[in-house]
C-alpha cells in the first residue's frame, strides 16, 4: 500500500486570518458551508478531523466519543488541492487501493491512520480510516457520538489530475 505523508499541515496559529486561503476542503455541511481537513496532536497521538470555518476547534473521534481541541491544529493545505482524489471504497476492499497513493492523516501506534469522508443525506461528515491488518472502517462523530461506516472514501494524490473531484 502507497501512502503520501509529506503534505501540507499548517498551524493555524500561524496563518492569521486567511489560514483557509489554500486550505484543502473535504465537501459541504448541511448550511453549504466548506468543511476542512484538519490534524491536531492530541494525548500524544497524530489525529484527523474536521474544521469549521470561523470555529477555533477541530474535531476528532476519541475513545469512542467527539472530542473538540482548541490547541495543536492543523489544517491541510494545497496550492494543488485538484491533484486530491476521494476514492470509493469498504472495509473489504481497501486492499485493492495498494496502488494508490492515500494520504496518511496522523499516527496511532499498530495503526495505519487515513483521511476519509461519507455523505449521508445533505451533510459531509469527515473523520479516520484506521487500519492494521485489516481495516476497521471509518470514524466520525456527529453530535457528540461515534459513527463508525464499513463503505466510505479516502483521500488520495493523484499526480496525473487535471481537475478538482466533485466536492459534495
Amino acid at each position: 500500500m502507497k501512502s503520501l505523508l509529506l503534505v501540507c499541515f499548517v498551524v493555524i496559529a500561524t496563518r492569521g486570518k486567511n489560514y483557509f486561503e489554500d486550505a484543502v476542503s473535504g465537501g459541504l455541511d448541511t448550511s453549504g458551508k466548506l468543511i476542512f481537513i484538519g490534524q491536531v496532536l492530541f494525548e500524544g497521538m497524530l489525529i484527523p478531523g474536521k474544521i469549521f470555518r470561523n470555529d477555533k476547534r477541530i474535531y476528532i473521534e476519541w475513545a469512542g466519543m467527539e472530542k473538540a481541541v482548541e490547541a495543536n491544529i492543523k489544517v491541510l493545505c494545497s496550492s494543488h488541492a485538484y491533484k486530491f482524489d476521494w476514492l470509493q471504497t469498504s472495509n473489504a476492499n481497501f486492499y485493492l487501493l495498494h496502488d494508490k497513493i492515500l494520504i496518511k492523516g496522523g499516527y496511532e501506534p499498530n495503526f495505519f491512520t487515513y483521511i476519509g469522508r461519507i455523505k449521508i443525506g445533505e451533510t459531509v461528515n469527515i473523520g479516520k480510516v484506521i487500519c492494521a491488518s485489516d481495516c476497521l472502517g471509518l470514524y466520525t462523530t456527529k453530535n457528540g457520538s461515534l459513527n463508525l461506516y464499513t463503505h466510505f472514501q479516502v483521500l488520495a494524490y493523484n499526480p496525473l489530475m487535471e481537475h478538482a473531484n466533485v466536492i459534495w
